[in-house]
């Protein structure tokens, strides 16, 4: 598992790191940094934190005593293990299952995208979001409780992407709410699509689909840094430079098709199609793809559909951007 964070630490600060993490793996609660002030040791937690979310076990925020012993001056960071032995052999098998159904579910040689777009629907499809817990600030509290907070949730993330061969980060920053208007604390990831970086905030993703009507709107996945700053705020010198520009309308098109064998409708005639594309509309959702049996020529199908989605925008009374593409007669529609 990449250890983004690891690498901007010191080489000093480094060497408890690994300290650390054997110690954590074997589940000890204390661990003595003599040499270290107590900030340097905060970077090194929240880096093990944020680079290894399967010691899920251990809590959000520590403890650093600072006190005087037989050896003299000792400095010891201590946490207290948030589950037990017996619960965390429960959780392990739990997420065993999940990973299991994952990298079934993928098909060998599918694109990197479509890998990321699968994790996102496991979330989408399992997480409820809840604040204000102590466990919900871990990958366990998403794979085997199926709730969490935004920390927890890009802790999953990237435990999840790192099962099929994705690199991805947790950033740490604050994020503006679009509803209340309110900013705090926040957590998302930085994931590598076809050795590109881009930013991935599951978490918003959630609040887009409350519904958890598939084709899911896969909003806040694969945005730039210009993009994502519109309402997230981060230390930008500590992170990837995300710069590459993804067409949002293609990559909901695209996300459509991965379960076009099971979500597709077939569509037989124009009244048929604004019809259900009138429904999609009032129903908040952001796509709407079908298999076209309407008898119309291959050549007048994009101007057909382009001409019934006009008369369906004015109907509704929606002041609404639509892409429409059309490939071996699949149509796919965002807005």
């Amino acid at each position: 598992m990449q250890e983004y964070w690891k690498m901007k630490l010191t080489l000093n600060q480094r060497k408890y790191y690994e300290n650390m993490c054997e110690a954590f793996s074997k589940y000890k609660e204390h661990v003595f940094c003599n040499g270290l002030a107590p900030h340097e040791i905060s970077e090194i937690y929240v880096a093990i934190n944020n680079d290894h979310p399967e010691l899920y076990h251990i809590p959000f925020n520590p403890q650093i005593s600072q006190h005087f012993g037989l050896q003299g001056f000792c400095t010891e960071l201590i946490i207290h293990n948030i589950y037990n032995r017996l619960q965390i052999r429960n959780i392990n098998t739990e997420i065993d299952r999940v990973k299991s159904e994952i990298i079934t579910y993928i098909p060998k040689g599918v694109s990197d995208y479509k890998k990321v777009c699968t994790v996102c629907d496991y979330v989408l499809q399992h997480t409820t979001y809840e604040i204000n817990n102590q466990y919900n600030q871990n990958a366990a509290s998403v794979l085997a409780s199926n709730k969490g907070q935004c920390s927890g949730i890009a802790k999953a993330v990237k435990l999840v992407l790192s099962w099929i061969g994705i690199e991805s980060i947790v950033v740490n920053g604050e994020a503006t709410d679009n509803n209340t208007g309110m900013s705090g604390p926040h957590s998302w990831n930085i994931v590598w699509i076809d050795n590109k970086t881009y930013h991935l905030d599951a978490t918003f993703m959630l609040g887009a689909n409350l519904k958890k009507y598939k084709p899911f709107s896969y909003l806040y996945l694969n945005y730039t840094d210009e993009e994502i700053a519109v309402n997230h705020q981060w230390d930008r010198k500590t992170t990837p430079r995300c710069d590459s520009t993804w067409s949002h309308c293609s990559q909901q098109m695209q996300a459509s098709n991965i379960d076009s064998l099971h979500t597709e409708k077939t569509i037989s005639s124009l009244y048929e199609f604004k019809h259900e594309l009138k429904a999609s509309i009032i129903a908040d959702k952001h796509s709407f793809n079908f298999y076209s049996h309407i008898p119309i020529n291959d050549s007048e199908l994009m101007q057909s559909i382009s001409n019934a989605c006009k008369m369906v925008l004015n109907a509704t009374d929606k002041s609404l951007q639509m892409s429409i593409s059309i490939k071996d007669k699949m149509v796919f529609i965002c807005w």
